[in-house]
């Protein structure tokens, strides 16, 4: 059956020549975790032990060799461990082509503590950029396959493994290159990196480290679409606790030079604010530390140049604020000065119109959220916003109509109230617009 799935490849001739001649080592890696990938497909989730087992006795044989800390310095120790992880990798991929295959190699994996040695070639290996990053990918095939299939089978252990690869990644990067690093006044992430000549090379592998962390936190959170449950209907495990956790620790990860990547910056304001909208209740009862970095991160998206980041930005302060408009505004999230701030912040990019006009819906559903908050507070923010502004008596006006025209009221449980406001919303856009051009 493996050798039927080969042609299905378009490297079959290829792999066909490396098994043939027992030459599997000498292929890059990217065949190497291919060839296993197309042969577990191949061959079925009945033979998946069949392959895993000598593997697993070959890499485990590897890690349990005297003084295999030191040796794994070495090139060649490293490059067969390397190939052990593109084989595994390969049949971690294979999961993604059905139930059986992940499950049989979750099951396979936990028994036989693969996971639990691969959290400890991490604790080892931490400075070598290609086995850390085989490591990552490998759990990162996991949590997608059983998040693809529905499948909580073996979920909390897999949970507990990729927290324990992310805190054990983060101890090691905190120490050697990154120091103190926390948000600052700006929303940017501060960080001192290593310097000399090899610090691009560093920051390069720390990037593409940090995407790999990122989406495995994603593909984590993705539990949550699912409608599975444990026995009496509730979870065997809390995705909200793991995801909070996660991203606690790879906060220290995140510097300026990485929210500067288009894609890791995605990355990690979608997982910001997926937290935000599914777990409003959670934020207050936070470490302090860490909600006020998460506060910061937002004011930081509200001003990002990339779009996405910035309606990441906006949709956050939407899910806050109708959490709390939801509570009768009787949550911790009312103690702080956040919402006001916020408020007036927003309408400020509404009277210089800084703002995409993509933006648009996004700035309105986030004034709509905040307006529900504050009622009549509102009223006074806008007033210190134009007080010094040269067309504040037109400004006033036009803000008396958003929020009085057409019989508005700031009720969400009401879809009138909303459809209303939006309306406004657009019109009091178009007269900022036409202010600012004249």
């Amino acid at each position: 059956r493996a050798q039927r799935a080969l042609p299905a490849s378009p490297n079959w001739r290829l792999f066909a020549g490396a098994v043939q001649k027992d030459e599997f080592p000498g292929l890059p890696g990217e065949f190497r975790r291919e060839l296993f990938e197309v042969v577990c497909i191949g061959a079925g989730p009945g033979s998946i032990e069949v392959l895993l087992r000598p593997l697993q006795q070959r890499f485990q044989g590897l890690m349990q060799q005297p003084g295999f800390a030191e040796r794994c310095q070495q090139e060649t120790v490293r490059q067969e461990m390397e190939c052990c992880l593109e084989q595994l990798r390969g049949v971690s991929r294979a999961g993604l082509s059905g139930r059986a295959q992940a499950q049989t190699f979750l099951r396979f994996a936990t028994e036989a503590q693969l996971l639990a040695s691969l959290v400890q070639l991490m604790d080892l290996c931490h400075m070598h950029h290609s086995v850390v990053i085989l490591i990552i990918r490998c759990f990162d095939d996991l949590v997608l396959s059983h998040s693809m299939f529905d499948s909580e089978e073996g979920a909390p252990v897999l949970c507990d493994k990729c927290l324990q690869l992310v805190q054990v990644y983060a101890s090691h990067s905190a120490s050697s290159h990154t120091t103190n690093a926390v948000m600052m006044g700006s929303g940017a992430v501060a960080s001192a990196t290593t310097a000399g000549p090899s610090a691009s090379a560093e920051e390069d592998e720390a990037l593409e480290t940090l995407q790999a962390l990122l989406d495995l936190l994603v593909h984590m959170t993705e539990w949550d679409m699912l409608d599975v449950a444990g026995e009496g209907g509730g979870r065997k495990f809390d995705v909200g606790a793991v995801s909070f956790m996660g991203l606690s620790l790879i906060l220290k990860l995140v510097t300026p030079t990485a929210l500067e990547v288009p894609s890791v910056s995605q990355q990690f304001f979608g997982l910001l604010l997926h937290l935000v909208e599914v777990y409003p209740d959670r934020l207050s009862g936070l470490d302090p530390q860490l909600f006020g970095v998460i506060l910061q991160a937002i004011v930081y998206a509200l001003d990002n140049a990339c779009l996405e980041v910035c309606k990441c930005g906006f949709r956050a302060v939407t899910a806050m604020a109708l959490y709390h408009y939801g509570t009768q505004c009787r949550s911790p999230l009312g103690r702080s000065d956040f919402f006001p701030r916020m408020c007036s912040k927003v309408l400020r990019m509404c009277i210089d119109c800084y703002f995409d006009s993509s933006l648009l819906m996004s700035v309105g559903a986030a004034c709509w959220a905040l307006f529900c908050v504050l009622q009549d507070q509102a009223q006074p923010l806008m007033q210190a916003c134009v007080a010094d502004h040269p067309q504040a008596y037109r400004i006033a006006v036009a803000f008396q109509q958003l929020v009085t025209a057409n019989d508005v009221r700031f009720n969400n449980t009401c879809r009138q109230h909303k459809t209303s406001f939006n309306n406004n919303f657009e019109v009091f856009v178009a007269i900022m617009r036409a202010l600012r051009m004249k």
